[in-house]
């Protein structure tokens, strides 16, 4: 089991959900592990689309914004 999907089954244990990986931090995979341990270690969870700007969040949802 790698580092990451260990943090995603805590993630799990915690929350009772997966983190919601969009693929938004597709790029910087050092920041998206960072988040995710404060994620586990914190008290939110972690949530890629609540990164967005609301303009972002509106073409995401209607399908014309991929990662």
């Amino acid at each position: 089991m790698d580092a990451i999907e260990n943090l995603n089954n805590l993630h799990k244990d915690k929350y009772g959900v997966e983190p919601n990986v969009i693929g938004y931090l597709w790029s910087d995979m050092d920041k998206q592990f960072d988040l995710l341990v404060k994620a586990v270690k914190g008290d939110e969870p972690y949530d890629e689309y609540k990164m967005l700007s609301d303009e972002d969040k509106e073409a995401f949802d209607k399908g014309d914004l991929f990662f």
